[in-house]
């Protein structure tokens, strides 16, 4: 999790999601590290919420959206909210409206974002990170959309970005078994989940992003999508 001031921070969702800004940095944190940030309903309206306000701060200049913790950046859906949010068709439909809603935010955003990622990078977080200008990725990130195993089924304006870049890099016929199973940053970079790499230009660009100049986090490496 990146280090930001305490005094800086807006909570939405009941403190899962938070806000906060420096020197011009806007940083989104899917906070809710006992599920490996695993996104409710109400996360996925937070990060609407925090990245409206962003957009609308005329001081932020670039937004980086994080984990909190370092098992996950997020890791799918919260399945404890199933019951009650895709219990019928009726219901999934609404969730998928919802939750779509706040993705379709962060696909036309005017800002640069980046996806810092470290650990699990599953289901929905995949779909996140996929709509970041900039993924820097650690070595022990998992990258993957199980949810073919829950039988849930995603809509294409879910996957088309993925399913673009499986194309451009020439792995279409790769993409449900590089999917459906986690994949490691090196092979998510093969398959064009990930572009090129940058080396240490990752963590030159996390310190300057942060002012985090201190720390000492040389796992990362720039993936650029």
């Amino acid at each position: 999790m990146l280090d930001t001031p305490k005094n800086a921070e807006t909570s939405h969702a009941d403190g899962k999601i938070l806000q906060s800004v420096s020197d011009g940095v806007g940083v989104i944190t899917f906070n809710n590290p006992d599920k490996r940030n695993a996104m409710s309903l109400e996360m996925w309206e937070g990060l609407g919420h925090a990245l409206t306000s962003l957009r609308d701060n005329p001081d932020v200049r670039v937004v980086i959206l994080v984990g909190a913790g370092d098992k996950a950046f997020v890791s799918g859906a919260d399945i404890s909210q199933f019951e009650k949010t895709r219990h019928n068709a009726a219901a999934s439909e609404e969730y998928s409206k919802r939750s779509e809603a706040q993705r379709a935010l962060l696909a036309s955003y005017p800002k640069p974002t980046i996806a810092c990622i470290r650990g699990f990078c599953l289901g929905g977080g995949m779909q996140v990170a996929m709509l970041t200008d900039i993924r820097i990725a650690s070595d022990n990130s998992q990258f993957g959309i199980p949810a073919a195993r829950l039988g849930i089924a995603y809509g294409y304006d879910g996957l088309k970005h993925l399913v673009a870049a499986h194309h451009v890099h020439g792995h279409a016929d790769r993409l449900d078994r590089s999917t459906e199973d986690r994949v490691g940053r090196p092979r998510a970079a093969g398959c064009g989940v990930m572009g090129r790499h940058h080396g240490d230009r990752a963590y030159h660009l996390r310190q300057r992003a942060t002012g985090d100049q201190g720390r000492q986090d040389h796992d990362c490496r720039s993936v650029e999508g």
